[in-house]
């Protein structure tokens, strides 16, 4: 986790031993990705209504067996609003 620190304009006290959930809930590592991803977007063109305005992190795998996905890999889009939707 150490490529997040040369992001940063300041220090994140996160090192490879970090646990990953604990990356998830930590508020500067969402604030970063977000940053980073709509920064992308912008550099490719991308609208306004098209950038993020949130995004929930989570350890969890979308797969079969957790339902969140179907056979086809298409996304389960109400079972997965369903589940996050107190985040």
């Amino acid at each position: 986790m150490a490529f997040l620190a040369k992001y940063t304009a300041y220090p994140i006290d996160i090192h490879a031993l970090a646990h990953f959930m604990d990356l998830c809930e930590d508020k500067r590592v969402k604030e970063l990705l977000l940053k980073e991803i709509n920064s992308t977007g912008k550099k490719n063109g991308f609208k306004l209504q098209e950038l993020l305005q949130a995004m929930i992190l989570t350890p969890d795998e979308w797969t079969l067996e957790s339902r969140l996905v179907m056979a086809a890999q298409k996304i389960q889009r109400s079972k997965i609003t369903k589940k996050f939707e107190t985040k």
